[in-house]
C-alpha cells in the first residue's frame, strides 16, 4: 500500500564494522522516505550521539522507532548476500535478523517488518558459526523464467512503452531469464533517456 516502505540495500557496498552496516541500512530507510520519517530522523541521529548502545541493540531501537512512525509495513531487501557472508561480522547481522523474528512476541511492531534476502548463498551458508542457531526462519522463493505473457506484464509494470517487435527481440535473446531481462531493459532504457528510439539493432 501507499503506507508501506520498501528499501533496497546493496550489500556489495562494504563497511568495516557491524555498527556501520546496521547504520547504513537505517540511513537508507530514512533518506529515501523523508516525508514519512522526518519526525524520527533527528531523534535517531541524536540518540547515536548521546547513547552508547551495542550495535545490535541500537539497530533494534532505530527499526522500532521507524515502525512506530509509519502505519504500513517496512520491507528491507538485502541484496547480494553472498558479498556480506565474506565479512567478519556477517554472522552478527544475520543472527540479529533471526532474533527480530522471534522478538515479535515482545514487540508487536515487528509483525510489520519483513526482510527479503536475495543472492546465491544457500540458507545453510548464511550463518557460518555452527555454535549459533542456523538461519532457519526464511521461506525460500525460487524465481523461474518468465513466460512471454509474464515478460509482457514486467514491461508494462516497468512503464516501458516499446513496440511488440522490440519486446519480442528482447525475449528472444533473454529467453525469459528475469535477471537478463531486467539488465537488458535497463540498458535500453538508458539509451532511450535522451530521446533515442530503440530499434532491434540496439537490442542485438
Amino acid at each position: 500500500t501507499s503506507e508501506d516502505i520498501f528499501t533496497y540495500i546493496d550489500l556489495t557496498n562494504r563497511y568495516e564494522t557491524d555498527r556501520k552496516r546496521f547504520r547504513s541500512i537505517v540511513d537508507t530507510i530514512l533518506e529515501t522516505n523523508p516525508d514519512q520519517l522526518d519526525p524520527v530522523t533527528e531523534e535517531i541521529y541524536s540518540d547515536r550521539e548521546s547513547k552508547n548502545f551495542p550495535a545490535h541493540r541500537e539497530h533494534s531501537r532505530e527499526i522500532r522507532k521507524i515502525l512506530k512512525a509509519i502505519k504500513g509495513k517496512l520491507i528491507i531487501n538485502l541484496d547480494e548476500i553472498d558479498s556480506l557472508t565474506t565479512a567478519d561480522y556477517s554472522d552478527k547481522i544475520f543472527a540479529h535478523v533471526r532474533s527480530i523474528y522471534f522478538e515479535r512476541i515482545n514487540f508487536k511492531e515487528y509483525e510489520r517488518l519483513s526482510y527479503i534476502i536475495s543472492g546465491v548463498a544457500e540458507p545453510s551458508e548464511i550463518i557460518k558459526d555452527k555454535s549459533i542457531s542456523p538461519f532457519n526462519i526464511g521461506q525460500k522463493v525460487l524465481l523461474g523464467d518468465f513466460s512471454y505473457s509474464e515478460f509482457e506484464s514486467f514491461i508494462i509494470k516497468s512503464g516501458l512503452s516499446w513496440p511488440e517487435s522490440i519486446r519480442k527481440r528482447i525475449f528472444h535473446w533473454c529467453n525469459g531469464n528475469p535477471r537478463l531481462s531486467w539488465e537488458m531493459c535497463s540498458s535500453l532504457e538508458d539509451i532511450s533517456v535522451n530521446g533515442t528510439e530503440i530499434t532491434e539493432s540496439h537490442v542485438d
